[in-house]
Formats: C-alpha cells, sequence, structure tokens
C-alpha cells in the first residue's frame, strides 16, 4: 500500500504531460518516498473530494544543465505565507493530526539528489508544491 494506513478513498489524480521521458538519477525508494509524501499531503488537503494536478516542465539553466519541475497542486485552501516559509522544517505542521515531518523528509531528499523543494508565494499558487530535480546530461 503506498499511503501507509489511510483508507482507500475516491481521489482525481490530473497528469498533464507534454514532455518526453524524465530520466533521474538516484535513491529510487528514497525519492518513492519523497513523491509519495507530496501526493499523501495534497489528498489530505481537501479530505472531501480531493483533485490533486500533476504537472512537469523541464528547464535549461544559465550553465546547460537540465532541471525537471514537477508541480503538485491540490483543491485544498494552501499555505498562508507564514505556513509556506515554516512547513519545510521538522515538526512544523497545519494539521491536528501528523508529526510535521512529511514535507521536510521531503526537503531532505530532495537536496540529497541536489534537487530543491519550493513552495510558491500564497499570492502566485496557494495550494501547489514543486518538486524541482537535475537530470541525467
Amino acid at each position: 500500500m503506498l499511503f501507509g494506513s489511510q483508507p482507500a478513498r475516491g481521489a482525481k489524480l490530473l497528469y498533464e504531460d507534454g514532455t518526453p521521458a524524465i530520466l533521474l538519477s538516484g535513491d529510487r525508494a528514497a525519492l518513492r518516498h519523497a513523491f509519495a509524501e507530496v501526493f499523501l499531503n495534497a489528498l489530505q488537503a481537501n479530505p472531501g473530494g480531493p483533485k490533486v494536478r500533476v504537472t512537469s516542465k523541464v528547464e535549461t539553466d544559465p550553465q546547460g544543465g537540465q532541471r525537471v519541475h514537477i508541480d503538485v497542486a491540490d483543491t485544498g485552501e494552501g499555505f498562508t505565507a507564514d505556513a509556506a516559509r515554516k512547513v519545510p522544517t521538522p515538526f512544523f505542521t497545519t494539521r491536528t493530526v501528523g508529526l510535521g515531518l512529511g514535507l521536510s523528509v521531503v526537503r531532505k531528499v530532495l537536496e540529497t539528489h541536489q534537487g530543491r523543494l519550493v513552495i510558491p508565494p500564497a499570492a502566485t499558487q496557494p495550494n501547489a508544491i514543486r518538486l524541482s530535480l537535475p537530470l541525467i546530461p
């Protein structure tokens, strides 16, 4: 089971794919865990009728390296500006359940893979998270 002991519920996952296959190098289990944490958070953000949208985009940086940006957006209320700054730190949570470790683990896994976790400002994307990782050259 991908999401631990969470009961199965109806959820809608939309994946918008306009890019060729994306090849990442790294610890498969750790990356899988990081993505599972992000998807679980998105599903829990609006338990009444969760909808999660996943989009990916490849960009080339000024040095010629390529990164994939994977955006995960849900239909929940999103983060306040204050929560967006604090959410990747250990033991911070906006919920009444959980330890507040999920997104801090995601941040650490991404940093280990030379990636980063980005929480856009609430004014632009209040209910989205971006996972950014380097691509294999």
